[in-house]
């Protein structure tokens, strides 16, 4: 994903923080995100505890999660 920049940082013997920010979020969507770093933790044999989102995303980011996760169509068109 070249339109990521990642970070993993350990915070205990247990626990591991990702740390993401993404340049270019039309061709990286957050869904794919998540997905990409549950997968990986799932193929090294640990769970993805929560997931938290902080800073700006815009309008249409967001319609983009609820249309793939809820299946919910159309809040795109009135997003941009």
């Amino acid at each position: 994903l070249r339109t990521l920049r990642v970070l993993g940082i350990a915070l205990d013997s247990d626990r591991v923080q990702v740390s993401c920010n993404i340049t270019d979020p039309d061709a990286t969507p957050l869904h794919r995100v998540v997905g990409t770093i549950a997968a990986y933790a799932r193929a090294h044999g640990v769970a993805m505890e929560r997931s938290e989102l902080i800073g700006l995303v815009s309008r249409r980011a967001l319609a983009s999660v609820v249309a793939h996760d809820f299946g919910i169509e159309g809040l795109a068109a009135s997003a941009q």
